[in-house]
């Protein structure tokens, strides 16, 4: 099961597998993307680890500025130790663009890994096209598609894979 989510801003994409992951017990590694807060202020976003690591919570961005190296270094290292159950990639976007050691390890672990859920941001980058188009992957835009059965979709995926 290779499957992404796309679709616009706050349409549900990591919602929709938070939702998946807890009523379906699914055991993930990978890495989720959150808000940085500041007095009350989003101001940036970090990756965090799914899998337990010496060190977490990394920041990736601060304000309009990319702290460089994060995903060649912490982002390389949480998909080189994701090696059991669901590889969760939440989100793949414009950020780690110049981020060449990721992104290779990036599409290397898409490719291999047996079960991968992810969010891929509705933009037209070069790596996204091609994670898209890699054989065995399923993309959903919840533009176009309904979140219950999307949701739906990936549990029998998911159970197929069992």
């Amino acid at each position: 099961m290779k499957v992404f989510l796309t679709g616009s801003k706050q349409i549900g994409k990591s919602t929709l597998i938070q939702k998946f992951i807890q009523e379906n017990q699914v055991p993930c590694s990978g890495y989720i993307t959150l808000p940085y807060f500041e007095n009350g202020e989003r101001i940036g976003f970090y990756l965090h680890s799914l899998i337990s690591l010496e060190r977490n919570d990394i920041l990736f961005s601060h304000g309009k500025q990319v702290v460089k190296g994060v995903f060649d270094d912490f982002g390389v290292e949480i998909l080189e130790h994701s090696n059991s159950g669901l590889l969760i990639l939440d989100e793949i976007g414009f950020l780690e663009r110049d981020e060449r050691k990721y992104l290779d390890v990036l599409i290397k672990k898409i490719k291999e890994y047996p079960n991968v859920l992810g969010v891929c941001r509705k933009i037209d980058i070069s790596y996204i096209k091609e994670i898209k188009h890699l054989p065995e992957v399923i993309v959903y835009d919840l533009d176009h598609c309904d979140f219950e059965e999307v949701k739906k979709a990936i549990e029998t995926l998911w159970a197929m894979k069992k």
